[in-house]
């Protein structure tokens, strides 16, 4: 999140972080600029998770 000020042209994250969760960082990106493109890395199998992501505009 320090580093959005730097207006990055996409943003990558891991679904899994360690000490933020996922959806927060993505709702905070989003609110920060709309139009940054995020990609989520991930090793988990969720399908539901995933095409939750994909309809809130997130990259596969």
């Amino acid at each position: 999140m320090a580093a959005l000020h730097k207006k990055p042209d996409v943003v990558t994250l891991d679904y899994s972080l360690p000490d933020l969760s996922c959806e927060k960082l993505i709702k905070e990106v989003k609110n920060f600029n709309p139009e940054i493109p995020i990609i989520i890395v991930s090793g988990q199998e969720d399908v539901f998770t995933a095409v939750n992501l994909l309809k809130e505009g997130i990259y596969d």
